[in-house]
C-alpha cells in the first residue's frame, strides 16, 4: 500500500478520500500508512486548507524517477 500510496502522490498531491477511492482501501488504512510514510519523511500534508492535501516530501520526490 505504502508503493502504490507514493505512485499516487507523484502524480499529485491528493486528500485521504481521494487515495481511498483510487486505491480501493479503507480511510483508516490509508491514514495509518501515510502516519508511516509522515514519520520517514516522504510525505508532507498542508495543513492551511480542509480536508488535509497530501504530497511527496521535495527532496524525495527528487529522487523518485519518472514513469
Amino acid at each position: 500500500l505504502h508503493h502504490r500510496i507514493v505512485l499516487s502522490l507523484y502524480r499529485s498531491p491528493k486528500t485521504i478520500r481521494e487515495l481511498s477511492g483510487e486505491l480501493r482501501a479503507n480511510e483508516g488504512t490509508v491514514n495509518t500508512a501515510l502516519c508511516r510514510l509522515r514519520k520517514r519523511n516522504l510525505v508532507v500534508v498542508t495543513r492551511g486548507v480542509r480536508p488535509k492535501l497530501f504530497g511527496l516530501d521535495g527532496d524525495f520526490r527528487a529522487k523518485v524517477p519518472a514513469d
